[in-house]
């Protein structure tokens, strides 16, 4: 989404300065011939992102000897590929992988947002709700299409292949990132967690005996829709030649990769490099949306949609903010626009979408951005954003991460509030986020806003549930439209849902309860 990843800054996913609540990176990697779709799952259980993971280079070059020595010697630094896929993520969260068979059919399941073949292939356009539903308004499955799977035929219904899901951080890793200065140069040192999805032949009668339980962190990978447990002292699961079991041999897949073989796998690995050093970028000072900017050259890369629609964004946002707030702000929050931003260790970096507020110098120089960034807003990539900018009301991205500002820069204590916290913790404690609806899709038939439900982003913690009610306070005037990208849309939602936040926000933001700004 617009509203971006990005550690050490306030974001869509993870805190405050050095607030990372816990959270780890992951890097996948497809060590399969095949096109793997690397999808996250909201606790509804839908499919989202649908990333593209190529297959490796290493696959087809490294034979079982060099992967084995390279599993077992942790010691070197490790380093991301160009097929590799980084993400930021937190304990609790889920990702499934599925097997692209063409070009065609990675299009039809973002088209569908589905990994369901049913859905992917249009069958079944005509069968009601009624038909589809159960009573509680979920998807069902027919009886067969597990056992589809578990036969091992090329009739499975989900394209599915595998998952991951990390249920605990690894004690060397409670600080994700250090950092030591030698005399020549920062060195970064970060331990990750990296998540192999491979494809072997399936395991003979006397292989399977071997499938004992793993010895390592306790990671949730499954491969075949079956959990795959590796000895931590045993071989590649890999046919032996042997024609003993013809029973388990003869039951092949119609498709070349067998679904028995598809494994998936988890490790932590360690970089140790220099930041990747984006301080020589150059930009330049001009006013957009009548805001201070500091923009790439070509910062849109043609792509004049979303360059018209992040100057709306900003000028709306801008109108929207009471008159002290926006005076401040466009004083010291400048608004840095990239083509493309990255950050980290050279050997391993974050390749950054959507906003962010920067509101740590040091995490800025430590990871290889210029700390004139500082309390300042930034756009990761730019010619990216309108592809999710829809899901809020006109500026809704930009008075998000501008709220941060405020939060931030304006408010005593700043992100140390103990208003908001409170606010903050009474909410948790009374669940009042644990289900709400949000705008999943704003390219739906029609043009109509597709809304799913899950555990509202507010939730992250105290700053993004300032910044997220915030939005909705300030942009949702019109109690008829849903401003917000989450519940609550709209100020006459958080005064209905969470009264506390609405006579708190009226009280910090100076704005009365006729919508009319105060000295106070």
């Amino acid at each position: 989404d617009n509203i971006d990843d990005c550690s050490g800054s306030s974001s869509s996913s993870s805190g405050g300065e050095n607030y990372d609540g816990g959270g780890l990176d992951v890097v996948f990697r497809n060590e399969s011939p095949a096109t793997i779709v690397l999808c996250f799952v909201s606790e509804s259980g839908e499919p989202h992102h649908f990333y593209r993971l190529k297959p490796s280079s290493q696959t087809r070059t490294k034979s079982k000897s060099t992967r084995q020595t390279q599993n077992k010697d942790d010691s070197s630094s490790f380093r991301m590929l160009d097929t590799d896929h980084l993400e930021h993520t937190h304990p609790g969260h889920a990702f499934c992988f599925g097997c692209i068979e063409s070009e065609e059919q990675m299009a039809r399941v973002r088209q569908s947002q589905s990994l369901f073949r049913r859905d992917i292939d249009g069958k079944y356009k005509n069968k009601t709700n009624k038909d589809s539903k159960n009573s509680n308004g979920k998807r069902r499955h027919d009886k067969d299409e597990g056992d589809n799977f578990q036969q091992g035929t090329s009739n499975a219904s989900s394209i599915v292949v595998g998952g991951y899901r990390p249920v605990v951080v690894s004690a060397s890793a409670s600080a994700s990132s250090s950092s030591s200065k030698s005399s020549s140069s920062l060195i970064m040192s970060r331990e990750i967690q990296l998540v192999t999805i491979s494809h072997v032949p399936a395991p003979t009668k006397s292989r399977r005996s071997k499938l004992a339980c793993f010895r390592g962190p306790p990671l949730f990978c499954f491969g075949g829709r079956k959990v795959w447990k590796k000895d931590h002292d045993s071989d590649d699961y890999e046919d032996d030649g042997s024609d003993s079991d013809d029973s388990f041999n003869n039951t092949r897949w119609e498709s070349s990769l067998d679904l028995r073989g598809w494994r998936v796998a988890a490790r932590w690995v360690r970089t140790e490099s220099k930041p990747y050093d984006t301080t020589a970028k150059v930009y330049q000072e001009l006013t957009m949306g009548d805001w201070p900017c500091c923009l790439e050259p070509n910062w849109h890369d043609g792509d004049k949609m979303s360059a018209q629609k992040l100057e709306r964004d900003i000028r709306a946002a801008s109108l929207l903010l009471p008159p002290h707030a926006r005076a401040f702000l466009q004083r010291h929050c400048k608004i840095w626009v990239n083509r493309s931003l990255s950050w980290g260790p050279s050997d391993c970096p974050v390749k950054g979408h959507g906003c962010c507020y920067h509101p740590g110098k040091e995490w800025l120089i430590k990871n290889g951005l210029s700390g004139d960034k500082h309390m300042c807003v930034e756009v990761n990539n730019a010619p990216h954003y309108r592809k999710d900018c829809d899901l809020w009301g006109i500026g809704g991205v930009m008075l998000h991460e501008l709220s941060h500002a405020y939060h931030h820069g304006m408010l005593p204590d700043g992100y140390s509030n103990k208003e908001i916290q409170k606010c903050y913790e009474l909410a948790m404690k009374e669940g009042l986020y644990d289900c709400v609806k949000y705008h999943s899709d704003c390219n739906g038939k029609n043009g109509k806003m597709k809304t799913s439900t899950a555990r509202a982003y507010a939730c992250t913690n105290p700053m993004e549930y300032f910044a997220e009610l915030s939005a909705a306070f300030l942009g949702g005037l019109d109690e008829t439209k849903e401003y917000n990208k989450w519940y609550p849309f709209n100020r006459e939602q958080i005064k209905k849902h969470d009264p506390r936040a609405y006579s708190l926000l009226s009280r910090l933001w100076k704005v009365d309860v006729g919508g009319r700004y105060t000295s106070r």
